[in-house]
């Protein structure tokens, strides 16, 4: 996707997160990189960042069918964002209940591990430096309040590392309302406007799914994320 024109806040965003991933040490700029694009704000705006900063991208969606028609239309939803945006993308289907019948899993676990799974295969396959995820500062300080409501110790206050082997966190320097702002400054130049359920900006053009498996899976988490500050 070619660049295009930023104003201030929209170029101080994107090199905010350029800044943080070099101290991190994360691929650099031209390298290929597979994007995890589940259709949510907060990935929408990651594949957009790494796009804009001038990274080759592959776009990865896992459909686990969890929700019925919203799984779908979350993953038709990456199909157009995608062709917009000139980005390769990858699909696929998940048989949750059965992963979770073989090991014993519960739904979380079952989900994430088919899902990296899936994300370190397709990494390989593609020749792609790092498998890039949107986890923001927000997530980062509600998984610091989890492992001090579950007794973690001194290595739970670590929180999410940036880079963990090949997994990258280019978000961790910024919170999930500078992600909303950067969507509706930067995002506004496109204009697909699918389904009613769309994220909540007035100014955003581009639309994005707010249905999307992020949402709180357990009651610890829940009230985490109901504490946690708007900044």
């Amino acid at each position: 996707m070619a660049a295009r024109p930023q104003n201030d806040e929209t170029a101080l965003f994107l090199n905010r997160i350029k800044d943080y991933m070099a101290t991190h040490h994360m691929p650099q700029q031209g390298c290929k990189v597979l994007v995890a694009l589940s259709g949510g704000a907060d990935s929408v705006a990651l594949l957009h960042v790494l796009l804009q900063l001038g990274y080759e991208c592959v776009a990865a969606h896992c459909n686990f069918h969890l929700r019925g028609d919203e799984s779908m239309r979350d993953e038709r939803f990456t199909r157009t964002l995608c062709q917009q945006l000139g980005t390769r993308l990858e699909v696929r289907h998940f048989d949750v209940p059965a992963r979770m019948a073989t090991d014993g899993s519960s739904l979380e676990m079952a989900c994430r591990d088919l899902r990296y799974e899936w994300f370190e295969d397709l990494r390989r396959n593609e020749n792609c430096e790092a498998i890039a995820v949107a986890h923001h500062r927000d997530d980062n300080i509600e998984t610091l309040l989890l492992n001090l409501l579950r007794g973690t110790g001194i290595t739970g206050i670590a929180g999410i590392k940036p880079v963990n082997g090949h997994i990258v966190r280019p978000m961790l320097c910024v919170s999930r309302n500078e992600i909303e702002s950067y969507l509706a400054t930067a995002c506004a130049i496109l204009s697909y406007q699918p389904f009613a359920n769309t994220f909540p900006l007035p100014t955003l053009g581009l639309p994005v799914r707010s249905g999307t498996c992020c949402h709180a899976t357990n009651y610890t988490r829940a009230c985490c994320q109901s504490e946690l500050p708007k900044s």
